[in-house]
């Protein structure tokens, strides 16, 4: 799990935050860009310590949007596409499990 993040980090997000542009690899986090949505790849955003937890506090996508600017969040959903095509087996693996559940 520690390569998948790592991997994340150096590939998708470039080894930087996406806002202060940090790369003290041991300060950054991968917390959820879209907070109503599970943690995936594809739904991170690569920041420091101090810039996740303004992150998690917001309560949803309206306030995310409020502090970043459009092309912050544009870039955001470039590497979020760019994650899917990467992870896209994971994705397919979440869909399969998705209707499993809700069979049961």
């Amino acid at each position: 799990q520690e390569t998948d993040i790592k991997h994340i980090i150096e590939n998708i997000w470039h080894g930087i935050s996406i806002l202060s542009q940090c790369n003290v690899t041991a300060d950054l986090r991968l917390p959820r860009w879209n907070i109503s949505e599970e943690w995936s790849p594809w739904n991170c955003v690569c920041l420091t310590s101090s810039e996740a937890r303004i992150q998690i506090s917001c309560l949803d996508m309206e306030q995310v949007k409020g502090i970043y600017g459009v092309k912050i969040i544009a870039e955001c959903q470039s590497r979020s596409n760019l994650a899917k095509s990467l992870y896209r087996h994971l994705k397919k693996s979440d869909h399969i499990f998705d209707e499993k559940e809700n069979k049961q």
